[in-house]
């Protein structure tokens, strides 16, 4: 970041930044389990130290709303053009439910599915949910993009 003159750290909710032709603007999250975990509580954890990322680019806008529990203000944001899209099924995320919410607030966003098949884990809910349980309850269920690593999106 320094290299590139971008400041790491100090950005607010909604405050953006550039990196040449992107503007870069922080969305809320909610992400402060460690609250609920004698191991991190040295420190209380606020829902400020967590966000998401809106990129507006020459092509287009991308919205990751970060690791996050669904908020009443991810409903309401301008319509994006990708969502990177957690649809982990874990309370300390966006919970399957509310990835369909999400999902279905947008009906035009390409959904790019993020979180998932990423840590050999296969017993913790947040890195295990299964892409087919989204065709179902998705409205325009063509625009979800399961990729692998590396793989290009669809445009």
């Amino acid at each position: 970041m320094r290299e590139i003159d971008v400041p790491g750290i100090g950005h607010d909710i909604n405050e953006s930044f550039d990196v040449n032709q992107v503007r870069v603007t922080l969305t809320p999250a909610k992400h402060n389990w460690q609250n609920g975990s004698s191991k991190y509580s040295y420190r209380e954890w606020k829902e400020e130290d967590y966000c998401g990322f809106w990129f507006d680019t020459p092509d287009g806008t991308i919205w990751l709303p970060g690791d996050s529990r669904l908020l009443e203000s991810h409903l309401h944001m301008p319509s994006p053009d990708v969502i990177l899209f957690d649809f982990s099924d874990n309370d300390w995320h966006i919970t399957l439910d509310g990835a369909i919410r999400l999902a279905n607030a947008y009906p035009d966003a390409k959904l790019v599915c993020i979180h998932w098949g990423i840590v050999d884990a296969p017993t913790m809910a947040p890195f295990n949910g299964n892409p087919d349980s989204l065709y179902e309850r998705v409205v325009n269920p063509d625009r979800i993009c399961v990729l692998y690593p590396g793989e290009a999106m669809p445009l």
